[in-house]
Parts: C-alpha cells; structure tokens; sequence
C-alpha cells in the first residue's frame, strides 16, 4: 500500500471485507503487531499510529497508510505493492518508475543514451551561460554541468535528458515524446474535423511554436470599447494559456515516452493534459 495510492489494513476482519466481523480480542496486542509490520519496511515508514475502532460491539485496530508517500518502500530486500487481496513483487522497470515518480530519482538528470555534445545548440547555450553571469560560472560547458544539462561519464561530459529537452538540436530523437500534439476542434467535442499541428524541437522553440498555434486558433470575440470602436480579443485570456503551456512541458513526465503533451481547443473550452503522475508529495485531494 505504500508503493501504491495508500490504503487501510484492519486486523479482526475474518475472510475480508464482505465476511462476518470477528473483532480482536487483545487490541494492544494487534497494535503490536502492526507496529512490527511497520519497523521490517525499509526506509522508515512514518504513518499515523494505529486506531481502535468499535463495530457492533466489536474491537478492530485500524493502521491508515496515507497517499503521497515520499519514498519507495522496500520489505526483505523486496519491492512489493498491493493488487486486489495480493502483494506482488514489483519488476524493474516498475521499480524504476516508481523511483522516478517519487523523487528518488530523476530521469531528467540522468544521461540521454546515444546524446552527444553535438547534439546542442552550443550557440542558444552560451547565450545561457551570458544571461547567468557569475552564477554561470566561466563558460557555457560549466554552466550546463552546473545546471544538471551536462553529466561528466568516463568519456567525459554528456548530455543529459535535461540538457536535450532544453539546449538540444533534434531532441525528438532520443526522446521521442517530447512532442506537443496541439488539436483545433470545430465544436464542443472531438470530432473526425480537425486541424492538427505536432510541434517538435526543444522547450523554448516548442514554446514558441504553441503560442503563435495559440494565437491564431483560440476563439475571438469582437469587444466595442467607450468610444464604439470595435477591436477583437481572444475569448480565453491569452496570458492563462500560455501559463497552461508552461506548465504543462515543465512538469511533464518525460520518462513516459509512448505519450505527449496535449493541448486541446473546443469551442467552448481550452484541454492540457499533461503525462505522468502529480509529483510526491502533492495529491489530487491537497
């Protein structure tokens, strides 16, 4: 439950939930119980303590595994997680990424397979490191390093995913769903009418790209002002959009490479859906 979306174990409950309520006869004694379960899990699980609970005249002690745990949770040297009434070994790709989307570690940090330093636009990253000034260091290399772009190996410096997505030439072709698939829907649903754009390159020329997709897709509305002159205005703030947009290829998953970043206009409304998981610790709820 704690590699999962958190849950609720219930000692005194014969068979599972939908058999007759047995109760505990000694609730210390199950809070004990509970409590060792808790100390075998690696790293340190901190939990809400256990809860009695009285149904029917009967005794039940109840421990809360919350959602949006930090780490990854390990028993025995085993990843494990909760599927219907059983624990099952996690493999290593979901091992992975579930590292990923805790925190534990990051995809963007690590180094792009195959990347070089060719593949950067060395021009865009010295205007980078000029921006920064002193905090640049003395030059666009260390800049990059210093900013988790580049990533010294054994061959010395490589580019990593971050640097890719941020400095890279045609980073499409390591990572191949950074993409924004940007969609213009006639009517208040998706339809077989459409008109579609799929913008590549990296953040800052998708970036751009989306905003001028933006500004000439999003609805208009014609305004009369004080003076009765008519101008046009887009019917969605602009400045919110674009902020939807930012958001969206910043805090993406870029691990998931079978999806992209999408961004959907309906005549009614504007949609971005953005791949991956809430980072931990944030919740749907909080």
């Amino acid at each position: 439950m704690a590699n999962g979306a958190g849950g609720v174990v219930i000692l005194g409950l014969a068979g599972g939930a939908l058999a007759a309520l047995t109760g505990v006869r000694d609730p210390l004694a199950a809070e004990d119980k509970l409590l060792q379960a808790v100390l075998m899990i690696e790293p340190r699980l901190v939990i809400p303590v256990p809860r009695t609970l009285r149904v029917n005249d009967r005794t039940f002690v109840a421990l809360e595994i919350p959602p949006g745990l930090p780490h990854v949770y390990a028993v025995d040297g085993r990843f494990l997680a909760r599927s219907g009434t059983d624990n099952r070994p996690l493999n290593p790709r979901d091992i992975r990424r579930l590292f990923i989307e805790r925190g534990e570690i990051s995809f963007e940090t690590e180094v792009a397979p195959g990347a070089t330093l060719d593949d950067l636009d060395w021009e865009a990253a010295q205007d980078y490191a000029a921006r920064l000034g002193a905090l640049g260091g003395s030059g666009a290399e260390e800049a990059l390093l210093k900013r988790g772009c580049l990533a010294e190996t054994p061959a010395g410096p490589r580019p990593t995913h971050a640097g890719l997505l941020l400095f890279g030439r045609d980073p499409q072709r390591i990572l191949r769903g950074a993409l924004i698939l940007a969609a213009q829907f006639s009517g208040e649903e998706m339809s077989d009418a459409f008109r579609k754009q799929e913008i590549a390159g990296n953040l800052p020329a998708m970036l751009r790209k989306m905003e001028a997709f933006l500004t000439d897709h999003l609805s208009r509305e014609v305004v009369v002002g004080r003076s009765m002159a008519r101008t046009e205005q887009h019917e969605l703030p602009m400045e919110a959009a674009r902020e939807l947009v930012v958001n969206a290829v910043a805090h993406r998953d870029y691990s998931i490479s079978a999806d992209s970043t999408r961004v959907l206009l309906f005549r009614d409304r504007m949609e971005v859906h953005s791949p991956g998981a809430l980072p931990v610790p944030m919740t749907v709820p909080n």
